[in-house]
């Protein structure tokens, strides 16, 4: 584990998790948040806010976290004030996480629209994939024994009455004669 060290901030990917509250540990407001930020992904969205001077600490653990190896990225306050005017861990976690929370909804608008537009002309294996399964309507429940479904009671003029043989039609012809005579 790294000392404290004045000359850098330290930037957790829970401080950006949309699924954490507040009291959880997320540190910036629900715009600025992403779902399942990653170390990696916390990189990358501050490489394009403009920040080259980072460390990264994979498989450390939040204090409040214990049981998550989330990691964490050491940031220059000198690079910080460079490229961004500011010092300020607020200031620099809200740039980063609004960032990040653009990045993440171009991506997701990309996959909807490559989705709707589907599979490009040449493409044989995607078109094979995309094949529509033709409803068949409601499914019919398998027959048993014959041509009768396995029946455990019957009602003929307003007799209840239950089937124990191996076939339905005996118990149908016995109760029609029973009736009958």
């Amino acid at each position: 584990m790294t000392d404290h060290n004045p000359d850098r901030i330290v930037l957790w990917p829970g401080y950006f998790n949309a699924k954490l509250s507040r009291k959880q540990g997320r540190r910036v407001p629900k715009e600025s948040a992403v779902s399942d930020p990653t170390l990696d992904t916390l990189a990358l969205a501050a490489r394009n806010v403009g920040l080259s001077k980072m460390k990264r600490e994979a498989d450390t653990q939040h204090p409040k976290r214990a049981s998550q190896k989330e990691g964490r990225l050491w940031l220059s306050k000198k690079d910080l004030q460079a490229t961004l005017g500011t010092t300020s861990k607020e200031a620099v976690m809200q740039a980063i996480g609004t960032k990040w929370r653009g990045q993440q909804r171009e991506l997701k608008e990309q996959e909807i629209a490559a989705k709707q537009a589907g599979p490009k002309t040449g493409d044989k294996q995607a078109r094979s994939q995309r094949k529509q399964v033709k409803s068949k309507g409601p499914r019919r429940p398998k027959r048993k024994n014959g041509n009768f479904e396995t029946v455990s009671s019957i009602l003929l003029n307003g007799n209840f009455g239950c089937w124990y043989g191996s076939n339905p039609a005996e118990f149908i012809n016995t109760s029609l004669n029973l009736n009958r005579g």
